[in-house]
């Protein structure tokens, strides 16, 4: 499995959404680090329009299946199983590539979920990728830093059945 991840609406766009709402100019400029990691903690809606394209090459057809059920702030595009259009007939155990494109709060989300004990190993594998795809991109490791599982973010276990991690 392989992702690259690249912004498509840069952060700043948020910050400049906000100056907008409080009706002030827009500085015109890179955005702190400080100043960017604080939209993220807050979740802020203004993050909203902000776009990153993660693609992911050769992931198990049973694994994606778990990102693409996401469904708020994000959208999926994955290349086709169709033997008509293939021109085989595919098996649960072939692979496919998609491109996610997410704003921030939904990424972050998605990791949560994704990233938990109690996902599948290939899931947190790929979620894994993303993740250190994301830290890689300019501005992305503020970001990068809050994927982590739910747990982590709640302080305690939300599942029927934990991992164990928090009893």
């Amino acid at each position: 499995m392989y992702s690259i991840a690249r912004w498509l609406v840069q952060p700043e766009y948020a910050r400049d959404l906000a100056f907008f709402t409080q009706r002030k100019a827009p500085p015109g400029k890179v955005m702190m680090p400080k100043l960017l990691r604080r939209y993220f903690q807050a979740e802020h809606s203004v993050l909203y329009p902000c776009l990153i394209e993660v693609i992911c090459t050769e992931v198990p057809y049973r694994t994606h299946v778990h990102f693409v059920r996401h469904s708020v702030g994000v959208h999926f595009y994955v290349t086709t199983t169709r033997p008509d259009l293939t021109g085989k007939q595919q098996s649960l155990d072939d692979t496919v590539d998609f491109v996610m494109v997410a704003n921030p709060v939904s990424l972050v989300n998605i990791a949560r979920k994704r990233l938990c004990g109690k996902a599948a190993k290939p899931t947190q594998e790929l979620m894994k990728l993303i993740k250190k795809a994301v830290a890689e991109m300019p501005q992305g490791a503020p970001l990068a830093d809050l994927m982590v599982e739910n747990c982590v973010h709640l302080g305690r276990c939300t599942e029927f059945k934990t991992c164990g991690r928090w009893k």
